[in-house]
């Protein structure tokens, strides 16, 4: 069912959900709050009716093809999310894959214990607030190198008592102790980076390896405002740890993760083949995923629709040593 899969089905289903009061907080609060006749009734009203209209439109569309009579354009618009209103992602080539991170950000230091330690407590930026994007807390790079390295301060951070706080913070000795972790064989400075990254740090690891978003690069600018704390090291460590959960995490039973973007367009690489019949991008930073059903990940678009911007679901399939992309 190639066909249907590309379809606007999915989206014109996310759109008669029910959304939640917040979406930027909890995108499937409305859903979860349905009981089973809400539910039916759903099913077989708006879901249903959106459903057929989808369907009809598609068939039309198919038969148009085989009549001659559509070149496709308006189709191409809306699948691949093409709004002059939207900035462009933004996705290196093949080459910036082989050049690798330390293009980006530079090698990692000798002392890499001590060094992730500066890299937080010691620069221009450690002690400056940040905003970690989705999340509605402020933020410190010192002091989220204590929250990592400090139980009790991992503890304050997450207490229920701390206002809005879903944090739960696992200390270094918790961690190290993970079956997952044991089997990878993790050192304490890949521990720690990766508990820097799995908090509010990801905002600015991410921030200086893609440059974007502008706000959130700059907020790592020192106070010549030339240079930049790249957090070589901390990221150097964080993807060798990465590298090492790779070879032991388990794949998913039907291979696939799932990734939502929103209020961008694809840039023209992901519908175009290069001269090596590649489509697609390197993406510079690292990203969430989440294993589950691609009808769930709709729903989770319909903020995008909340909000009225575009929206795009990437189709992952897990390997144990790399990933390849489909648009999805």
């Amino acid at each position: 069912m190639t066909w249907l899969s590309r379809s606007e089905v999915l989206r014109d289903i996310a759109k008669v959900l029910p959304k939640a009061s917040n979406p930027a907080h909890q995108a499937l609060q409305g859903i979860k709050a349905l009981d089973e006749q809400q539910i039916t009734a759903l099913l077989e009203g708006d879901v249903c009716k959106a459903v057929t209209k989808c369907l009809r439109k598609e068939i039309e569309d198919l038969k148009a093809k085989a009549d001659g009579t559509d070149d496709g354009s308006s189709k191409q618009n809306s699948k691949f999310c093409v709004d002059p209103l939207l900035f462009k992602a933004k996705y290196g080539g093949l080459e910036d894959f082989k050049k690798g991170v330390r293009e980006l950000v530079g090698a990692p230091h000798p002392k890499v214990w001590d060094e992730i330690m500066k890299e937080h407590t010691a620069r221009d930026d450690s002690k400056r607030k940040f905003n970690p994007g989705n999340y509605n807390m402020e933020c410190w790079p010192d002091d989220e190198y204590l929250v990592c390295v400090e139980p009790k301060r991992g503890r304050d951070v997450s207490s229920p008592a701390v206002a809005g706080s879903k944090r739960k913070v696992k200390s270094l000795d918790m961690m190290r102790k993970l079956p997952l972790a044991v089997r990878a064989k993790l050192w304490k400075e890949e521990l720690l980076s990766i508990s820097l990254y799995t908090g509010p740090m990801f905002y600015k690891y991410n921030a200086v390896l893609r440059k974007f978003p502008k706000p959130a690069y700059d907020s790592c600018l020192m106070d010549d405002k030339v240079t930049y704390n790249l957090y070589p090291t901390t990221i150097n460590a964080l993807l060798s740890g990465m590298r090492k959960l790779m070879w032991v995490a388990p794949v998913p039973n039907d291979r696939f993760v799932y990734r939502g973007l929103g209020g961008m367009n694809l840039p023209e690489s992901f519908f175009k083949q290069d001269e090596y019949g590649v489509r697609g991008g390197t993406e510079f930073g690292m990203v969430s995923v989440s294993m589950r059903e691609p009808w769930t990940v709709a729903c989770v678009m319909s903020l995008c629709e909340w909000a009225c911007v575009c929206g795009s679901v990437y189709m992952i399939v897990r390997v144990t040593v790399c990933f390849s992309v489909h648009l999805w």
